[in-house]
Formats: C-alpha cells, structure tokens, sequence
C-alpha cells in the first residue's frame, strides 16, 4: 500500500488503477507461488520432466509470461493429457536398470561435487568435480578420468582433494557429493505414424532431483554410422539416382587431408552395393556414395529435414577454428556436437512411417480449471523422403537385425546378437563411434520406433557393443509383446524387383554373373 500510494503521489498511476492495484490480493499470489516452487522442488520422471519443458515453452508461445506460465502449469490447476503408455514407461524404466542387460559391461561410477568454504581472512572459494579432476590429473598424469571402479573409491577420491583445500580455520558451508553408475544409458520410444512418445528415459539408476540431466533430450552424443542411412544412401536412393544395387569400390579411400578405413580395419572387399554398405555399416561405401553420388550438402540438408537440430553449418570456435558439418565426416556421424537421442530416434520414425516426419509430442491437449482447453497440440509434418524410398531403406535394414556375413569374407558380419522381434519385420541400424565412446542402436517394428544409446558421461570406451542391443531388444520385444501381427507397408507398385549382378549393379547376364 504505501509504494502504492508513492506512485500516486508521484504520478506514475491514476486514482482507478490505485484502486484496483489495492484490490489485488497479493498474499494469495505469493502463497500460489510458494506452492509453485514447492512443486518445483519435487521429482518427477524424465517424461514427466520433458512434458513440463514443452508446456511451458507452448503456454508462452500462447500468450502467458515466464512468470504466468509457471505459476498456471504449478497451482492453476491444469490437466496435461500426455502421449505416454505408463506400461510402456514400466518397461522401459525396468529394463534399463537391469543388470541382466549389460552382462558384458563392467560397471564404473563417476561423481559430481560442490563444495563451498569459508576461509579464516572471510573469502569464500566455491569447488566442483572439475577441480577434482584437475587435482588428481597433476598427481597421476593427464589421461586420469573421474571414473572409479567401486562407489567407495569414488567417496575416497572426493574427500582426498576436500583435505587439500579445507584447513583447520576454515568453515565448510555447503557440501554435496553424487554417485553415478556408469556406463549410462537413455531410450526412447515412439510410435511412428502418430509422433507420440510412449516412453522415455534419461538415464540409469534412480533419478533423484526435478529438471536433472536428460541423456535422451539433453545430451548431444555422436551418432557414429547411424547417420549413413540418414545422409548417404537415404537421399542417394530419394533423389540421386542410386538404387540398392548400385556398386561402389571398396578399398583403401583418402579425401582432402583424412584417410578412411571400415570399422572393422585395413581389409576391402572390392565392389559392393548400398545394401551391403547398410547391412555390414561399410563406412568406404557410405563415404563414396556421398561424396560421389550425393554430396555433403545435399545429405547435410537431408538429415535437417529428418529434424536434426544440433548440426553446424558454419560455426567460428573459440579457438578461431571454422567448423562446418558439411563435409566427408557428416555420413559417419563425425559432427560438431552430436545429435541426442530424441532427434535420432524421430529421424528412424520417419523411416518407418512411410518418409514422414511429426515432431515428437508428449501431451496432445492443455485443459484449465474450468475446461477450457488452453493448447491443442497438433502434430508438426512434413515428407523427407518419398514412399518408395522409406520401402527400401526398411526392406535393407531388416538385414541387420539378424547375424549374416559378407559374400566371401566370413569374418565381416553383422553382430551375432539378433534383434529380429519373434512374430514381427524389424528393422534397425547400429553406430559405434571411435574408441566406442558412443554405442547406438535405433529400430522398428510395424509398432514402434526405438533407440538406444550407452556410454560415459566423461567420454571413454564402452567396452561391448553388444549390450545395446541386448537392451533394445529387452524393451522392443516386451513393448511389442501380445500385439497382434503386422507387417510393415505393402511394397510400393512403382518398385520394380530384378535379378542383378552383385558386382556391377547392372542386370544380371545368365551363365556369367549366376558363377560369381
């Protein structure tokens, strides 16, 4: 009342706009927003965490402030109709926390830290993780990372560096430390031809804090070879010319100033087609496919439409570096920052509905107190690759969900695990960055789309490649499980089936190409 009746005396509001100021009950508002900061302070699912993320970015592209939004999505009352299939949830949240799924991986822990202390002549110095990593790489040289093999090495590292900066005088304000299982892991599931998120997780392990990390939406991890379907051979099938047949030389390969090999090492095969290059994830036949047939501006341009949001074109570092992702790395998934797993998965979505693309929904519908629906969410689409295209990739990457080898070269095959649901076609792709930093496999069945990544948190190798299609496997086939069958789209008439040469791409000349 008395700032009030100064901004009266002072001119600044009219007698009516004192009176209705005075009107307001202000001490209702703060208690709403003290019941808004208290449900802040809650934890909520990673699902949950997302949906409240677009909800309040969709209220204020509505019309609401900052300030209006929180306080209507937190006390106003709203109910939030989302996407997600709490049995699908109940799944997905079981199984990546179960030990069974990474048999092959031998479990590390990192932390987080905060410490603040007071020192004696009143400063006060403010201490993270980061610090620590600093200490300990001056003591056992600069290739140490803060990744501990047990929960009490990880203790002991921590109060180690707290002795070397808290003295006898000092006061201790604040103090945190946090465990994290690794390696970590996130997922996401969709349904492809709606864009609904069913189900979503950021991360193993109990999730203890509101708005913490969310490895599937948050993090930007490289997405290794899962991005030669998404800028090589997708837009060299869609617009280039190319067909599952067409043949590449594979062998040794150098551009500019890289030298490229196949993941497996210095062994070539000689020529090979876009299916074997999908199906064995042939890094010298996706390379030469976009730089020969397509080129990287096209498939830069490709995976913008797949909705990848995390791509530089043209990018200045703080090191006064020029960095651009259009360029000969872009089709092995070597970009500036990574794509997260949200993006990733969308994109495969897309493939498996037909080449169309919807924007990942959480919620379809916004309703206040009184029923009046705020935000009616429709689906964001739009075609990225045609009908035909979207057949073709998906009749190709069914191959590499069941174990098969390259013609002749025994040892050069797809992973022995098979991924292939029991009763439905699946269809997947895997992408293993170097020094297997970042493990993925993202798929679908005629029901969902899936995708699963592992890794550190602090960048150091997975140790098998294999458990991250245990895991996809582990969530697809109990998502999947009791649903009738199905089968992926009716091949499109215009698509033609021919006997080919595996060598040339052309058609096959009997008694001459039937001998290879």
């Amino acid at each position: 009342d008395i700032v009030l009746e100064n901004m009266f005396d002072q001119g600044y509001i009219s007698t009516d706009e004192l009176k209705e100021a005075q009107r307001d009950d202000v001490y209702t508002e703060i208690a709403d927003h003290d019941t808004a900061r208290e449900a802040e302070s809650s934890v909520y699912s990673y699902f949950v965490d997302e949906t409240i993320v677009q909800a309040l970015a969709d209220l204020e592209d509505a019309g609401y402030s900052e300030a209006e939004a929180r306080n209507l999505l937190y006390s106003g009352g709203l109910r939030i109709y989302t996407t997600q299939d709490p049995q699908l949830q109940t799944i997905m949240d079981e199984e990546i926390s179960n030990p069974d799924n990474y048999a092959h991986t031998e479990l590390k822990y990192s932390f987080t830290y905060r410490l603040s202390v007071t020192h004696k002549d009143g400063s006060t110095e403010h201490f993270s993780e980061n610090n620590v990593r600093s200490y300990m790489r001056q003591k056992n040289g600069a290739a140490f990372k803060l990744i501990l093999a047990t929960e009490e090495e990880a203790r002991a590292c921590a109060a180690e560096y707290r002795s070397t900066v808290v003295g006898g005088d000092d006061t201790v304000d604040g103090e945190r430390l946090d465990i994290t299982l690794q390696p970590q892991g996130s997922c996401v599931l969709m349904d492809q031809e709606t864009g609904y998120v069913r189900a979503i997780s950021g991360g193993r392990g109990e999730k203890t804090a509101y708005l913490s990390l969310n490895r599937a939406t948050d993090s930007l991890r490289q997405p290794g070879s899962t991005f030669k379907v998404l800028t090589a051979f997708a837009p060299a099938l869609d617009s280039a010319g190319a067909t599952l047949g067409s043949v590449y030389y594979d062998a040794p390969y150098s551009f500019e100033d890289k030298t490229f090999t196949n993941w497996w090492g210095d062994e070539y095969v000689g020529y090979a087609n876009i299916r074997d290059g999908i199906d064995y994830s042939m890094n010298i036949i996706a390379l030469k496919t976009m730089m020969n047939t397509v080129t990287p501006q096209l498939g830069y341009q490709y995976a913008l439409d797949f909705g990848i949001t995390s791509l530089v074109e043209s990018e200045t570092g703080a090191n006064g570096k020029v960095y651009s992702d259009i360029g000969s790395t872009l089709c092995l998934g070597g970009i500036t920052h990574g794509v997260s797993n949200l993006e990733l998965t969308a994109a495969y979505a897309a493939i498996a509905n037909k080449g169309v693309y919807t924007k990942p929904v959480y919620y379809t519908k916004i309703v206040d107190s009184n029923g009046r629906i705020l935000i009616d969410k429709e689906p964001e689409t739009h075609t990225v690759i045609k009908e035909t295209t979207a057949w073709l990739l998906t009749d190709a990457m069914q191959g590499v969900c069941v174990s098969s080898h390259l013609y002749n070269h025994g040892n050069i095959g797809t992973s022995s695990f098979e991924t292939k649901i029991e009763g439905l076609p699946t269809a997947a792709k895997s992408g293993t960055t170097t020094g297997s930093n970042d493990i993925w496999f993202v798929g679908y069945t005629p029901y969902y789309t899936l995708g699963v990544w592992q890794g550190f948190d602090e960048n150091t190798s997975v140790t098998e490649s294999s458990d991250v299609r245990q895991l996809w496997y582990s969530i697809m086939s109990r998502a999947c499980n009791g649903l009738p069958s199905k089968e992926f789209p009716e091949r499109p008439s215009s698509i033609e089936e021919v006997t080919i040469c595996h060598k040339s791409g052309k058609l096959a000349i009997p008694g001459v190409c039937n001998a290879d």
